[in-house]
């Protein structure tokens, strides 16, 4: 029979999700819960806790940002749990979310441009700087593109 985060991976294999940083995230919330059977009994003090102990890059604390990224993965995960009935409570609704700056676009200075272009031969990759730099489109938007 499946587990939840059998039937978890599935439903976002299904929506076409497949970071696989998301299910691993959620394993090891249940790695530090001791075994998957208790994942749904964990409170927000519990995660708010464990998060703090989590280390980063390095070893340091979480970053605010991974901070911020694995609280909205498993909020997005309790989510589901809730709407299948597994858990009575998200543990991640009132958990603190740090602040996060707004990010800023650091466009390529226009000497610069120049030198990139003058560099990259004609091609795939010359046509998607061309998008990046004269049609504003990120990178994850030209990863997109159906060549």
């Amino acid at each position: 029979m499946d587990g939840p985060l059998d039937r978890y991976d599935r439903h976002l294999r299904r929506r076409q999700v497949t970071d696989l940083s998301r299910v691993k995230i959620i394993d090891a919330l249940g790695v530090f819960c001791g075994s998957f059977l208790m994942w749904d009994q964990v409170t927000t003090r519990e995660l708010e806790r464990w998060l703090d102990r989590r280390p980063g890059r390095g070893g340091a604390v979480l970053a605010p940002r991974t901070r911020y990224w694995w609280l909205s993965t498993l909020h997005r995960f309790y989510a589901w749990a809730l709407d299948e009935g597994l858990v009575d409570a998200d543990p991640t609704a009132r958990a603190v979310r740090p602040r996060l700056p707004e990010l800023a676009a650091r466009p390529i200075a226009a000497e610069d441009c120049d030198v990139v272009l003058a560099l990259t031969p004609p091609g795939p990759r010359r046509t998607a700087i061309v998008l990046a730099l004269y049609g504003g489109l990120r990178c994850c938007e030209i990863a997109r593109l159906r060549w």
